[in-house]
């Protein structure tokens, strides 16, 4: 039934699942005869004479070991709907009267059993498994307000008039999905609770055990050379197993290969929090930061609601910030770079044209043959000027040449021309830090350029 609901021909379970069979009323001497225990790399239940099998707890198995982490009151609620799963011959019904019935159940024996809703169960649990809150996948999968089939659930719990279903499941061959073993009652304690003088990990793997979990066991606390080949012993025997190929990729100390070995344990697992946070971590050291961000994502959803979600939710949030300021950082330090090599380009250009000016100047009195006059008066104080004292606020380009705007301290703005930009060491457009400036410029208004005068020199102040 699980498996249809996942569109899944066959669950895999990480562990065996043992159902021991008694003829007396011996209980589980694990936990109080009502659940399965993990055991020797198995999950085992002992059935007493009269007692019902824990068919939710089973499906709690299943669900862990092939699904990401459903929303809790999911989880619960299946559960609960799946112990009431019964099979007469072929004809098996589910949605009876629970032990506890709450508004979990309440909720998930409405979608599975009423008519309008149970045809379309499959496509709710399919949105939520690829990771739909709740009402989402309930808008989706049934075309109907979540307010709307709250309150008819919250009703359902009210009235508590359960009634069962017929449902179709994948038919089971005894032969085929059961096998039957006879077993003493003094083997099925010893099978469960082991004997006094067990065997360390290391002998069990001398006298040829096939559980991986001694190989594990045996793998802690060793160095890496010595761990890691009982590590992948433990993979090779239980290949449905993560936990020997998280324990693998926090040995390797190549970022790419403990990459992949993570992303295959949580192929196998995807509700290890702990692999998600180890691959997070790995991707942010290995310059994938947006990738991480991904990653941080899905170790928040599948961590338990509660103080250790929120714990990965402020983690994340903290990694986000580190990324964008990491960010910031480098695109400043290309902007400023690319300042740098402005200005050694603007400083190289004027050097060339000053050396092209002394030459030229030299050849002239070479050419000239006269005497160069004791007092030469710069062309600059031949032609009449004018002062001012501003900010510059705005430097527009003109194909070579360049249009300033200042502002004078009275807050009046005048344009000037500058032919030769090298004299400036300013962007186009607008200042983003105006800068105070001297400027002495001869008057001359020109309607075209929409300036008042020809800058001859200017200095910052």
């Amino acid at each position: 039934m699980l498996g249809g609901l996942l569109e899944s021909k066959d669950l895999a379970s990480v562990w065996p699942i043992r159902v021991i069979l008694t003829a007396n009323e011996t209980a589980n001497p694990n936990d109080g005869g009502d659940r399965f225990v993990s055991q020797k790399g198995q999950y085992v239940f002992i059935l007493a004479p009269g007692q019902k099998l824990p068919l939710g707890e089973i499906a709690g198995i299943l669900l862990d070991e092939n699904t990401p982490r459903l929303p809790p009151e999911v989880e619960s609620g299946l559960r609960q709907l799946f112990d009431t799963l019964q099979a007469h011959g072929s004809h098996v019904t589910w949605g009876g009267p629970p032990a506890h019935p709450d508004l979990d159940w309440a909720r998930m024996q409405l979608l599975a059993t009423k008519f309008e809703y149970e045809s379309s169960f499959h496509i709710f649990l399919t949105a939520l498994r690829g990771g739909s809150t709740l009402r989402v996948a309930e808008r989706n999968a049934f075309g109907k307000d979540s307010t709307a089939l709250e309150a008819e659930a919250k009703s359902n719990l009210a009235a508590g008039n359960w009634q069962p279903v017929s449902v179709s499941g994948r038919p089971l061959d005894p032969k085929r999905d059961f096998g039957e073993h006879s077993i003493d009652g003094e083997a099925v304690t010893a099978y469960l609770v082991g004997n006094s003088h067990s065997r360390s990990p290391e002998d069990e793997i001398r006298a040829g055990t096939k559980n991986p979990i001694m190989y594990v066991q045996a793998a802690q606390g060793r160095p890496p050379e010595q761990a890691l080949p009982l590590l992948k012993k433990a993979a090779q025997l239980n290949p449905l197993w993560a936990e020997p190929i998280f324990l693998e990729a926090q040995l390797t100390s190549d970022l790419k290969e403990r990459e992949a070995l993570l992303k295959k344990a949580l192929q196998l697992n995807p509700r290890s929090t702990k692999a998600w946070i180890a691959l997070a971590d790995t991707q942010m050291n290995d310059g994938h930061a947006l990738e991480a961000q991904g990653t941080w994502l899905c170790a928040e959803d599948s961590a338990a609601p509660g103080p250790e979600r929120e714990a990965i939710h402020r983690q994340r949030l903290k990694s986000e910030q580190e990324r964008l300021d990491a960010a910031e950082a480098a695109r400043q330090k290309e902007r400023e770079a690319a300042r740098l090599d402005d200005e050694r380009a603007q400083r190289a250009e004027e050097a060339r044209i000053h050396a092209a000016e002394a030459k030229a100047n030299q050849q002239l009195d070479e050419t000239s043959g006269g005497v160069k006059p004791e007092k030469v008066v710069p062309w600059d104080e031949t032609v009449r000027q004018r002062k001012m004292q501003g900010t510059l606020v705005r430097v527009d380009c003109l194909g070579g040449h360049e249009r300033l705007w200042l502002k004078d301290k009275s807050g009046q703005s005048i344009q000037l021309f500058l032919k030769n930009p090298a004299e400036l060491d300013a962007r186009c457009g607008p200042q983003q830090q105006p800068r105070r400036v001297s400027v002495a410029y001869s008057p001359r208004d020109d309607d075209r350029l929409n300036t008042s005068g020809d800058v001859v020199s200017i200095n910052f102040q």
